[in-house]
């Protein structure tokens, strides 16, 4: 064999054992993303397994209240139901013609928060956002009257 066969071969082993260390390298942060994904799921499932704790500061009725508050200041939603801190919302598309929906999760380990979560059927329109924005303003609206009025004092 010559020198130059020798050292081609060498160097395809090289690669070769590259390879697998790259392929080793790539199995490793897919299986800890795929860990970190399960994870997330798992935690995002008692999160919204934890039953939703109203207080006098805001009630389960105030908090449906404001729900509807936020129906009537977003365009095109046409509908919303709640269940428990997690409300949905249908919204008519701009042609009229369909509707598509969305769900805001404001339940935050069983506390109202201002943190919410948000699953759309249509990832490109802003509603859902503007929706959850509104809710959770007239929210802490309803928590803190001297936010809606300025002028109360001594609440």
């Amino acid at each position: 064999m010559t020198a130059s066969l020798a050292k081609g071969i060498e160097m395809v082993v090289e690669v070769l054992m590259l390879d697998k260390i790259v392929l080793a390298g790539l199995a490793v942060l897919a299986g800890g993303g795929l860990a970190k994904g399960i994870k997330s799921i798992r935690e995002t499932q008692r999160r919204r397994a934890t039953a939703p704790v109203f207080d006098d500061g805001l009630t389960e009725s105030d908090f449906r209240a404001s729900v509807d508050q936020a129906v009537r200041k977003t365009p095109r939603v046409v509908e919303a139901s709640v269940a428990g801190l997690v409300v949905a919302i249908t919204v008519r598309s701009s042609s009229g013609l369909t509707k598509w929906s969305a769900e805001i999760d404001l339940n935050d380990y069983g506390h109202l928060t201002g943190r919410y979560w948000i699953r759309s059927e249509n990832s490109q329109s802003p509603i859902p956002q503007h929706f959850a924005h509104e809710l959770t303003a007239e929210v802490e609206r309803r928590r803190n009257p001297r936010i809606a009025d300025p002028t109360v004092t001594g609440v």
